[in-house]
């Protein structure tokens, strides 16, 4: 283990502590100042390049680095710490776009694309599978770490929004599976409708369960009853 100091542009002087253990735990970089998260980067090199640890510095992220061809089956959930914030890929063209569907199946974080050169092709081909931004080098540090804040942010905005839209859409299926099983009340036995939903909320109340969930047994009651008659 060995201390890297790293002398930023607004003349601080920050500790990066800096290990390299075996082949699966990798290389760490750790800004000793402060670490509001990790950020994980897959490479098929043999550590983190210069200009991505000073990205990730300016940002006091904590650099965990990891092989690229970890990033398959069981290794993609190894690459998802308590506090990861973004996965920046490093490596051949070809490797990235697998790596990257692998990793968005996961949907715990946005990932990113480190690339030597950058073009048109590069672009469209990290539009179309579905990286969340491109970090090409030589960059500017600052616009580096606006381009992993973004992506970060971003991500972070979408999955409060597709959080919103799954349990909007989980309570729209309850309403219609209570909804179903009031009519089998209403029809059975005649019940009015307002009675039928007191029916099955008394039900929920009395054995303590989800209105939703008694509203399920009485449609596979009645699935029962059909299916034996």
């Amino acid at each position: 283990m060995f201390v890297l100091f790293l002398n930023t542009s607004y003349n601080t002087s920050i500790g990066l502590i800096v290990k390299k253990s075996n082949i699966d735990r990798g290389w760490s970089v750790t800004n000793t100042a402060k670490v509001p998260g990790e950020v994980v980067l897959a490479t098929s090199g043999n550590g983190p390049e210069h200009w991505l640890v000073q990205i990730v510095e300016r940002g006091f992220y904590k650099l965990l680095c990891r092989q690229l061809s970890q990033i398959d089956g069981a290794g993609v959930s190894e690459l998802f710490g308590g506090n990861t914030q973004a996965i920046i890929l490093k490596g051949e063209f070809s490797q990235l776009g697998s790596a990257t569907q692998n990793l968005n199946r996961q949907a715990k974080c946005p990932v990113l694309w480190a690339v030597d050169h950058l073009d048109e092709q590069v672009i469209e081909s990290a539009v179309t599978l579905g990286a969340s931004g491109v970090l090409s080098a030589p960059q500017d540090p600052l616009a580096g770490l606006c381009t992993l804040r973004m992506a970060m942010e971003t991500w972070r905005r979408e999955s409060k929004y597709r959080s919103m839209a799954d349990h909007a859409q989980a309570k729209l299926e309850s309403r219609k599976t209570i909804e179903k099983a009031k009519g089998i009340l209403m029809d059975r036995y005649g019940l009015p409708e307002s009675v039928a939903y007191q029916r099955i909320r008394q039900e929920a109340m009395n054995r303590r369960k989800r209105m939703v969930q008694v509203a399920e047994s009485i449609l596979l009651t009645e699935q029962m009853k059909v299916s034996h008659s």
